[in-house]
Order: C-alpha cells, then structure tokens, then sequence
C-alpha cells in the first residue's frame, strides 16, 4: 500500500546564488563615497615564557607608552591645524564597546576630523542579504578641536549574530575613506587609535572631456608612497558614476572597473602600468552613452595598516568632470535605479532614494496610503556633494508598512518619480495535509505539494535529493495551479512502475528575492513507500539530469 510520509527544513535559507553578487547588493549605496584610514597603533600579539613576566610586563608598557605618545601628538596638531570649513579628513580613534552574554548592546564609535560638509555612514550586511544603511548616533567629542566628530553605530545582540559584513565610509572635499570591520573582532572591547593618512596625487588629463567615438578617454598618474599604499593593480580601483537619460525615469549609472553590461560589453576599459618606483599611470575609456552628460571620477587605493578592528580600507580620490558640449540639457535630473519589489526581512532593511542633478535637487520618499493619498516618511538624509542628495528609510518591525512607496527628486525645473513596492516576506511553508502522495490505485499514483508564501513560491520535484534533477513536462505529467495570493500547488501523476523507480522525491519552493544575493528554498522529502528498502536508479538519475532542466509549464 503507498503512502506518504513528509519531512523537512522549513525556513532554511539555501546557498543558491541567483546570479547576483554582493558588490550588486551593495552598489545603491553611492560607491564614490568611500574613504579610508591608517592605522599605527593596534593590538600587537606577543609572545614570551612563563619565566619572563618581567619582560613582558615591560613590552607592553612600552607599547601603552607609545599609543599615548600617538595620541597626544595626534591632538596637538589637529589643535594646532583643524579649520572647520577647510579641514581634511583624518581618523582618530575607533572603539567597540564588545558583546557578551549581560550586554544587550554593541556601540562601535568611529572618531575623525572633517570639513563642516562632510558625510559618514554605515553599511550591515546580514545573513539573509537585508542591507541597513544608517549615519548612527552622534557624540559629544573634545571641544578644543572644532571639526573633529564622532558617530556610533548600535547594534542589538540579535543583530551582531546575523551580520556578515559592516562598512563604515566617509568623504568630504574629494576625499573618501572606506573602512571595512572585522565582524568577529567587534564582539570584544578595543579601541584603535590611528595616525594620519598619508596622501597621493592624482592627476587627470581629459583634453577639456572630448568624446571619442569610442568613449570618454581619461589618462592619469598617481603620486603616491608605496611603502604606505598596496602597490597592486588588482588593488587599485578606478570607479564612474554618470547618466544614462534615455530611461524612465531618467538614471544614476555607476561602474566600477571591471564592468559589463548585460550584452557583456566592458563599459569601463582600464589600462595600468608603473612609470617608476613611485608613479602609476592608467588609461581609461568610459563607454559613451553613460560619459557624455559627465559625472564622477574617483581613484581609490588600498591602505597598508595595522588594526584590530579594521580589517581592510581604503582611501579615494575624487572628480567631477564637466563636459563642454551643446546638447547637455539646461537641467540635469536622475535617479539612482530602484527595485520594482522590495521584500523586507525581521532585520532592519534600507530603502534609499538617491538623485544627482544640476541645479541641486531635493529628494524625499512618500507613501501612498490606502485612500491614494501621499504621506511623507521619515528619512535619514546624506549630502554626498554638491550635485548628489540622497534620504534612506529604515524598515524594521513596527517601524513602517509596507506597500507602495515613490522616490520623488526635483530640481525646481522637473520632477521624476520612482515607485516601488515593499512587502515583507514570508518563508515559503508546506500545507502537509496536501502535500504527499493523494491518490494511490491500480494504475497510477498522484503526489501533490501545496506551499504558501511572500513571494509566491515556485515548486518543483526533485528526484531522490535536494540536488537532484527535476521531474518536467513533457517527460512527466505535472499540473501547477494558484488558486490564492501566495499559495502553489504542484501534482504528479505517475504510473505504478514509474512510482517505484521515482520512490523519493524532493519538494522544492523557492521564492525569487529581487534584492537578495540568493533565493530562498524551503524543501521537504516525499516517501512515496515510506518504511520500504528500494535501490536508486542512479543511471535512470544521471541520465534525467544529463537533460538538463527547464522550468515547468503550467497546465490548466
């Protein structure tokens, strides 16, 4: 007698990556901002025996010596040079409070020096590939030093568990610093204190931005010390942020080397070679329909240090490049391409609205209610520069609702919108009572699953495993059908001899997250014979999957 017997790892989220990666996940986030620190003073690892705690003791007390020294000179000339409307940017210190069992939670507090002007946030990156993009908490720093600052970033015990990635980035006055932390490293108490950066030169030749047919041709030598900086041409990035106007509405695109298009065109075509000990030269062609309205060149390197907290940064270098050319239009409007569907997680997520245009535009974020009306939200602002204005909200539960919202820009002249529309998604689950083997006769077997979820989830039968090939028509007789918002049901019709070669299956649903590196899969496992030792057909499974598989047509 057949029967059907179900298990399986509901809510698990599988590594299947859907083609995009994480630098696609991070590239709303304005990637010309990004800035960098060194460091001088960090934990050093030391090792000596057991008889030498004297020695010890002393090493040590020579290394808090010298961190304070550090940081005594480091105040006096920040008293001695800081201007608040010309100063450059110069890290200071960043600490983290740690994270234990009777601590709720986790304060990482970046302290710097920069202009009045000037924009810092902070990048999470969790597990389930939710991005929070926030400019933390300000505190209160030394009131001898007029442009030095200090922001935090709060972090529940919750949080710091399903985090994978944090960044931090200033800029302000073309520079940028970009520092990327050690996720393990922010769970103990520490504090870095850091020396200045020291700089390099970029100069730009650009014949006035003359457009050649194939593009935008920029030449450039970097001055830099390469004792302080990766001399790497793999670790050197060159970066573009221009317009593409002929979409709707009209749009912020942005390269960085390397970069193709979805035809696999480069569109950032970069040349690297050392002049000297201390010279690098680079070439670069910026592909024409994304250069000719100008934007944004920026040169980032990567920076030697030696840091507890920070494990890699870098510090940039950036222009903006103006055309000279008739058919620049008199008002310059775009907006930083948005997804058509946002699906929010338990874990805080960003939405964000960014516009580069000239005159300066305004940016805000509405929601339309159930009535039609607008409600404006409240936001988080950053000022990137002076054509670039961008506000974030912050979804999380309780926070906000979902539904459709527009990123509205203007510029005095015209306005562009941009709606999309947040959801909150819900793990696809299995209804059990149809989802196993329904009809069991003479002459065939019919194996049903039924799943529910936000987005509607997309089934499959799979032979024996999760890895397995899938069971599609034509070769096999399946029906899907979507009765309700949310809901999929799939029906496999099998004769008596194919149910016993086919005698595990596999039910997979999967949901297409449009923001997420990978999409979600929920599995369980059909016994088609549960308590019966039957034998895998392995040559009748290698050859299905030698078949290749296409998705499933839907039968009425």
């Amino acid at each position: 007698m057949a029967g059907g017997e179900k298990y399986g790892n509901e809510g698990s989220i599988s590594i299947n990556d859907s083609g995009s990666s994480f630098l696609s996940c991070l590239a709303r986030y304005k990637p010309h901002v990004i800035a960098n620190v060194a460091v001088v003073a960090s934990r050093i690892q030391l090792s000596f025996g057991d008889h030498d705690k004297a020695n010890e003791d002393k090493a040590l007390w020579g290394i808090q010596q010298e961190n304070q020294r550090i940081l005594r000179q480091n105040i006096r000339f920040r008293k001695d040079s800081s201007n608040e409307e010309h100063a450059s940017l110069s890290l200071v210190s960043i600490e983290s409070s740690g994270s234990d069992d009777n601590i709720t939670t986790t304060n990482v507090t970046v302290t710097y020096l920069a202009p009045k002007d000037h924009t810092l946030f902070f990048v999470v990156l969790f597990s389930t590939s939710a991005i929070w993009q926030t400019g933390g908490q300000e505190r209160e720093t030394s009131d001898d030093i007029v442009n030095q600052y200090a922001r935090t970033l709060v972090l529940s015990r919750d949080e710091i568990k399903d985090i994978v990635h944090i960044e931090t980035s200033i800029t302000g006055h073309g520079e940028q610093y970009k520092l990327i932390l050690d996720v393990e490293s922010i769970k103990y108490k520490h504090i870095d204190h850091f020396a200045d950066v020291q700089p390099f030169v970029v100069d730009l030749q650009y014949s006035n931005f003359h457009l050649a047919e194939e593009g935008l041709n920029v030449t450039g030598l970097i001055r830099a010390d390469w004792n302080k900086y990766e001399r790497s041409i793999d670790l050197t990035e060159l970066w573009w942020s221009g317009y593409d106007l002929s979409s709707t509405p009209p749009s912020v695109v942005e390269f960085v080397h390397p970069s193709f298009d979805k035809q696999g065109n480069s569109m950032l075509k970069i040349a690297f070679s050392f002049v000297d000990d201390s010279v690098m030269q680079f070439n670069a062609v910026i592909d024409k329909e994304v250069s000719k309205y100008g934007g944004y060149f920026a040169v980032r390197l990567t920076y030697k240090q030696s840091s507890y907290l920070i494990k890699h940064f870098y510090v940039g270098k950036d222009h903006i490049l103006e055309p000279r050319m008739t058919e620049i239009p008199d008002n310059l409007l775009a907006l930083s391409p948005l997804p058509k569907d946002v699906f929010i997680w338990s874990q805080k997520y960003s939405f964000q609205c960014l516009a580069n245009g000239n005159p300066t535009p305004e940016v805000s974020i509405v929601r339309v209610t159930k009535d039609g009306k607008e409600k404006k939200v409240k936001t988080e602002s950053f000022v990137f520069d002076k054509m670039t204005r961008q506000e974030t909200v912050t979804f999380e539960e309780g926070n906000q609702k979902p539904g459709t919202y527009i990123c509205r820009a203007t510029n005095g002249k015209t306005v562009i919108n941009a709606t999309t529309e947040v959801t909150f998604f819900k793990h696809a689950t299995f209804e059990y009572e149809r989802t196993g083997v329904i009809k069991n006769s003479s002459k065939e077997i019919r194996v049903s699953c039924k799943a529910s979820g936000n987005p509607r989830p997309t089934l499959n039968f799979l032979l024996y495993e999760k890895t397995g090939p899938a069971l599609l028509p034509p070769d096999f007789m399946v029906a899907t059908t979507r009765k309700s918002e949310g809901v999929t049901r799939k029906v496999l019709t099998l004769t008596v001899e194919e149910s016993k070669k086919l005698h595990t299956l596999v039910c997979a649903a999967e949901q297409n997250l449009t923001n997420a590196r990978n999409d979600a899969i929920a599995l369980t496992t059909i016994y088609l014979y549960p308590g019966m030792s039957l034998d895998m057909d392995w040559q009748f499974y290698n050859r299905l999957a030698a078949t290749g598989t296409n998705y499933t047509t839907d039968l009425p």
